[in-house]
């Protein structure tokens, strides 16, 4: 009688192997996590929230100052040639950013974070940055409690332009002191976008989009870039379990 012998193969184990894809996440645990970020503007810091460590933007301080000196920071992550930049730093206070470490030099990946929105009187918001070339030009999706909706901006030369705007119908469809799953996918020129797991965009940008700014309207075209999380204003917002997915 002839034995059948089976063997099973955990995937979890090799998954780069297989699907030849890079996956990193952050999940803030670990003390030295923070460190896989590059903190640009405001206050940002890691905390126990309830057994669990997350990563924190307070905008109780915003405009009130920068984090340190960040010319390093700017050279080191794009190059010298954008200290340029600094000229004009003050528009960025009310948009704080901690840009990710790893680059992704690939027009296919996934982005993925958790978010919760604690507090805000002008803003209580959180995202997604991806495609950034430097401090001024990348996009950004974000959520927001206040106005129930998410939204694709794009940043050119440090102005923001509006791409597409999601308003939710269900009322309080984005709730406080509720984890929510924000994720951003991009395959060549298509951008898709989710909300715990709903998808709430798909734009191509391979003719370019419009960006929208009072009157003034700009073409975008999607490019590489580094990635990061992104806040406004007075929000204080939790981020957790950071991914990225490079395939």
């Amino acid at each position: 009688m002839k034995k059948t012998i089976i063997f099973f193969v955990s995937l979890t184990l090799i998954p780069n192997l297989i699907f030849g894809a890079k996956i990193y996440k952050t999940d803030f645990e670990r003390t030295v996590s923070v460190k896989d970020f590059s903190v640009l503007v405001g206050d940002w810091y890691r905390l126990n929230d309830k057994g669990n460590y997350v990563y924190v933007v307070d905008g109780k301080r915003w405009g009130n100052k920068l984090s340190g000196d960040i010319r390093p920071k700017i050279a080191k992550l794009f190059g010298e040639k954008y200290y340029a930049y600094m000229d004009n730093i003050k528009k960025y206070y009310y948009f704080p950013l901690a840009v990710y470490n790893k680059p992704i030099n690939s027009q296919n990946y996934t982005i993925s974070v958790n978010i919760k929105p604690i507090s805000g009187k002008v803003d209580e918001a959180g995202g997604i940055v991806f495609g950034m070339k430097d401090p001024g030009n990348y996009y950004v999706l974000r959520s927001n409690v206040l106005e129930n909706n998410a939204v694709l901006f794009g940043y050119k030369d440090g102005k923001r332009y509006t791409i597409k705007w999601i308003q939710f119908k269900k009322k309080n469809y984005i709730k406080r002191n509720v984890w929510h799953k924000l994720s951003i996918s991009v395959s060549g020129t298509v951008v898709k976008g989710y909300l715990n797991g709903k998808q709430i965009l798909n734009m191509d940008f391979k003719a370019g989009v419009t960006g929208k700014r009072r009157k003034s309207r700009v073409k975008f075209s999607l490019s590489t870039g580094k990635t990061g999380l992104w806040s406004k204003a007075d929000s204080k917002t939790y981020f957790d379990n950071f991914t990225v997915k490079i395939k």
